[in-house]
């Protein structure tokens, strides 16, 4: 896994991915895009099939924030004890 750290995270996570052994890690500032919004970076992560780490994933939601997921909106599987359909 590549993992790619925006901007607003500090570039010590990527320090710490790769001591943890994704070594192909790295942060928007060293690849010289500081400054674009993550719309803009969407080519990049998927050209570059990237893990994109971010704490601002509502710029990805077109505006409105993501819906979460609730337990009550999940059942259990008879076929497959552990699973959720």
């Amino acid at each position: 896994m590549k993992l790619l750290v925006d901007e607003c995270l500090s570039p010590r996570l990527v320090q710490l991915a790769q001591a943890a052994g994704y070594a192909q890690s790295t942060h928007i500032v060293w690849l010289g895009k500081s400054g674009w919004k993550d719309w803009e970076l969407k080519p990049l992560i998927l050209d570059g099939d990237w893990t994109f780490v971010t704490k601002n994933s509502v710029d990805f939601f077109g505006g409105r924030k993501p819906t979460p997921v609730r337990k009550a909106n999940m059942r259990m599987s008879r076929s497959m004890p552990g699973s959720c359909v």
